[in-house]
């Protein structure tokens, strides 16, 4: 299979550092590579775009200075992709970074999972500002009476005041299941805070930390990924359930995109709906706001669980709002996106640009995984994809069409040998409108 290979500097880059100064200097306007963090290892897992042209990475940094635990790695670049600063965050155990908003005041607001004990994440935030200065921060975990949960992060969101609770924030994600029964395995999860960092509980009555269903209630998997407010009194929340089918006496199924629709205080959900075909199994990863339409584009992958090599594509669904339960719109190439092989890493992620999308996922490459890029026509037509990777692991991140067309991405690349012997990188890209590291 064709790979991109990069140039000896960028080779050299491995050896000696990352984010080496005069990498392609005289075209980083139009397109760069580089690589970011010192010692250890650094993943790339997510980005805003400043009103400036600056840019804030999210990953997560693993080195010897953090006593082999985990911690939020946060850097902010230039148009240029140079270092302005670079950052790390977190406590004497692991924490992950899942995902980073840019604030209505211009701050930033870090969603992350952080090890209370060894298998115990709590709910991690924390704000920033632009300089990386700390403004606030808050660790909150679920319980099921005495029980200590364990909550997994999807994302943030940054709300206004509804029809009860202020405004401030909801994070998704999930959490350990609730019940006794081996088909539990999680439970979504939507927990919500005030703009001063305080858990609005369970307790309160003004906000459900998670859905409840009057049939099936806490059965299977469930996971939320993102939520959104739609008015003061609408809320909608996309993820992952493997429960169409399930009920009582019945076993769960495979996996389908879910939302659901919830009130200004989390009660059981208005409107629920499943979408997706039971020989697949279809995982949500990213939500974006549709062009053109007021509505909402899931993005995820598709398995066929029928077939002899079980391939992967990429899977598109747009929701208008408000949104009809009854009859959600597929927005998809009926051959599948991208062909991403057996691969057992999945990711899929999408960008909305002034005249056509864009797709970053994990594609099966030989033996390893690459990052692959598509750029989609306004019908989800594939009109062409890259692949860039090494010969270790490497997997893709979100992708923004920025105004002057020009794409940039995010994501992790194992550099200096395989996926053993390397060492990963965060790597963020600027690529011009073919997707391509040239003018």
């Amino acid at each position: 299979m064709m790979r991109i290979f990069f140039i000896l500097f960028f080779f050299l880059s491995i050896l000696f550092g990352c984010d080496t100064p005069g990498a392609l200097e005289p075209n980083e306007t139009d397109y760069f590579l580089k690589y970011y963090g010192l010692d250890g290892e650094q993943t790339g897992v997510d980005f805003v775009v400043n009103p400036d042209g600056t840019f804030i990475l999210l990953g997560n940094s693993l080195s010897s200075k953090q006593d082999g635990k985990w911690q939020f790695f946060v850097v902010k670049v230039d148009a240029k992709g140079k270092t302005i600063w670079e950052k790390t965050f977190g406590g004497p155990l692991n924490e992950e970074a899942k995902d980073i908003e840019l604030l209505k005041d211009g701050n930033l607001i870090i969603a992350g999972n952080s090890e209370k004990t060894a298998g115990e994440r709590d709910v991690f935030l924390l704000r920033l500002r632009q300089d990386g200065t700390p403004i606030d921060s808050v660790r909150q975990g679920l319980r099921n009476g005495a029980t200590e949960l364990d909550e997994n992060v999807s994302s943030v969101t940054e709300v206004s005041a509804g029809l009860v609770n202020p405004a401030g924030f909801i994070v998704t994600g999930s959490t350990t299941g609730g019940t006794n029964k081996s088909t539990d395995l999680s439970d979504a999860m939507h927990m919500r805070f005030t703009d001063q960092l305080v858990w609005i509980s369970d307790a309160s009555g003004n906000w459900k930390s998670r859905p409840t269903f009057g049939v099936v209630g806490f059965e299977g998997t469930e996971s939320a990924t993102k939520v959104v407010q739609f008015n003061s009194n609408t809320y909608y929340v996309f993820g992952t359930s493997n429960v169409k089918n399930a009920g009582p006496g019945n076993p769960v199924g495979s996996l389908d995109f879910w939302f659901y629709s919830l009130s200004d205080q989390a009660n059981q959900p208005v409107d629920s709906r499943y979408f997706g075909d039971d020989s697949y199994d279809e995982q949500l990863y990213s939500v974006t706001p549709s062009r053109g339409t007021t509505g909402y584009i899931l993005t995820g992958t598709r398995q066929n669980l029928n077939s002899a090599d079980k391939e992967v594509d990429v899977f598109n669904v747009l929701l208008s709002t408000p949104i009809s339960f009854s009859s959600p719109t597929v927005f998809r190439d009926p051959a599948g996106v991208q062909n991403l092989g057996n691969t057992a890493v999945k990711a899929a992620y999408l960008g909305v640009g002034q005249t056509n999308y864009w797709v970053t996922t994990n594609k099966a490459d030989g033996a390893t995984v690459s990052v692959s890029l598509s750029q989609l026509d306004a019908a989800a037509k594939k009109t062409f994809d890259r692949t860039f990777g090494g010969a270790g692991t490497d997997t893709a991140g979100p992708i923004a069409e920025l105004p002057d067309g020009k794409v940039v991405t995010i994501g992790t690349m194992t550099l200096g040998g395989s996926t053993i012997t390397g060492q990963r990188k965060m790597f963020f890209m600027k690529l011009n409108s073919n997707g391509q590291l040239a003018r």
